[in-house]
């Protein structure tokens, strides 16, 4: 598949060019919103490492480095869940105008 960007006054266009035709459709710009909550697990795995980057004290029985890493996994996804039901309320008001 070859997907082409294409930016125009109108936003941000997708070309795809995989099939006979090309298929174009608008891109929706991200929401502030959204896009903050979705970073919040990058910041807090990368750039909290000097208030993490301890062995003790042991929690559940594992360096607190860990379980701090641990406790991101299901994390990330609620975060990244959040972001997308962000975005998502912002379309349907949109397609309802």
């Amino acid at each position: 598949m070859i997907f082409w960007v294409l930016f125009s006054r109108d936003g941000p266009t997708t070309v795809d060019h995989s099939g006979d035709a090309a298929y174009i459709s608008r891109m929706k710009i991200p929401r502030t919103g959204a896009l903050l909550l979705a970073l919040v697990p990058f910041i807090a795995i990368c750039f909290s490492v000097p208030l993490w980057d301890r062995v003790y004290p042991l929690v559940l029985g594992l360096p607190f480095n860990l379980f701090w890493l641990i406790c991101w996994i299901p994390l990330t996804s609620i975060c990244l869940w959040g972001a997308y039901r962000l975005q998502d309320r912002g379309s349907d008001k949109g397609a309802s105008e």
